[in-house]
């Protein structure tokens, strides 16, 4: 059969200088490029750019991942035929208040925004629940200003970099 198998998310426990694996859990799509965690260290976040989806997951005390807490799986497709025929989740990226979690979409031409529930790493579509790019941009990489009010978004398609205003509410 033409099966594809689930890529995985592994947790690593570091002693010195060696890396053992403490637990791996599914990243619930296939190709995951993009691991985050955010400020608090108890909460991890994937996206899986073949899959089209992200998913985020709970750290333990004894720094076990739990299963997906939550999942997303995108639907759509962008302008470029070649590189857009479906959604591709690219980057993971937590706000600098740690309140929101952010996906880049480089298929469907936008980032989706997200609530994030620090205890839990419960994800909650935010209102709005993404910001579009241009029609074939594909958003790639995101990066927030030290001031936390600006983030730097890179475009895979069009080689470019947009500079948006990021309001932490």
């Amino acid at each position: 059969g033409n099966i594809r198998a689930l890529g995985i998310v592994v947790s690593l426990d570091r002693v010195n200088a060696r890396l053992t694996e403490i637990n791996g859990v599914s990243s619930g799509g296939t190709g995951p490029c993009h691991v985050a965690v955010d400020h608090t260290g108890r909460c991890v976040f994937a996206a899986n750019y073949s899959g089209g989806s992200a998913a985020s997951f709970h750290v333990g005390e004894d720094g076990r991942l739990s299963k997906a807490v939550s999942f997303f799986q995108y639907t759509g497709h962008g302008p470029n035929k070649d590189r857009q025929e479906k959604a591709h989740a690219h980057r993971v990226t937590v706000s600098p208040n740690n309140r929101f979690l952010m996906v880049n979409d480089l298929g469907l031409d936008m980032i989706h925004i997200y609530k994030l529930d620090a205890k839990t790493a419960t994800l909650t579509p935010n209102e709005p629940a993404a910001w579009k790019s241009a029609p074939g941009e594909g958003p790639r990489a995101l990066q927030f200003h030290p001031n936390g009010k600006w983030a730097y978004c890179v475009t895979e398609l069009k080689s470019t970099v947009d500079v948006l205003h990021w309001d932490g509410e």
